[in-house]
């Protein structure tokens, strides 16, 4: 739970029904005096069920009945989809489509979807960072010194041979250089934290690798948008879309 002085703001709501050991997050919440009512802000990160298990009490209704849920638009319309995309072995399919059947729900009527780079609350923001899900979001939690010391690291990426170099000059073109060294700052931020979190070393694959990640994104789009409408693309063998 984040308390921001004027929000408080929880970060997934854990992986309920998902093991004996699970389902302790009202507990807990209780045990440093605060009730469910007093969280106005739920950040859904993404939809796997040990981020949404403790979205609904045991009633199917929202744990949190003053919240906003804020979930990545894409995010929400994977998972409440008939989710045919999905792969993986039956019983973890299972698994996955049962906890989003039963916890996405319930909260459509205090859901708040966002689809572009903002800001949640003052001091949190929302960053997009599909890949491990197609709508997974990154929160970035700054002060405005730390947020100062990652935009001049940002800025220093420009001539960069690196993935973080080649992201921060693709996007360039789309967002505008204000808010490209902001998305690239909130890059910055994610693996600060999680060497400091975890102690895992960051080893930079290099522009060609975010190149054909890229790539590889953009084909994957266009054939989920193409079955959509209808239409089937095939790849060439000479790796252009036909």
């Amino acid at each position: 739970m984040i308390d921001t002085g004027k929000n408080r703001v929880l970060l997934d709501t854990g992986a309920d029904g998902l093991d004996p050991n699970t389902g302790k997050l009202l507990r807990n919440l209780q045990a440093e005096g605060i009730t469910p009512g007093e969280i106005d802000t739920v950040i859904l990160t993404h939809g796997h069920p040990d981020h949404i298990g403790g979205n609904t009490v045991s009633e199917g209704r929202p744990a949190f009945p003053n919240a906003r849920f804020v979930m990545w638009k894409d995010e929400w319309d994977f998972w409440t989809s008939d989710l045919e995309e999905l792969k993986g072995e039956e019983h973890v399919k299972e698994l996955l489509v049962s906890f989003a059947r039963r916890n996405l729900p319930p909260i459509q009527g205090q859901l708040y979807l966002v689809d572009h780079e903002t800001e949640i609350v003052p001091g949190i923001q929302a960053l997009a960072a599909p890949g491990h899900t197609p709508g997974h979001m990154a929160v970035i939690i700054s002060s405005n010194r730390a947020a100062v010391a990652l935009r001049l690291a940002a800025q220093s990426l420009y001539n960069s041979h690196s993935a973080l170099g080649a992201f921060l000059r693709r996007q360039k073109a789309r967002l505008g250089a204000p808010k490209v060294i902001t998305a690239t700052a909130h890059k910055v931020a994610r693996l600060v934290y999680t060497l400091l979190k975890h102690g895992t070393e960051y080893v930079d694959a290099g522009q060609d690798y975010y190149e054909e990640q890229y790539r590889q994104r953009v084909i994957y789009n266009l054939k989920r948008r193409a079955k959509q409408m209808g239409f089937c693309l095939v790849e060439k063998e000479t790796g252009a879309i036909a």
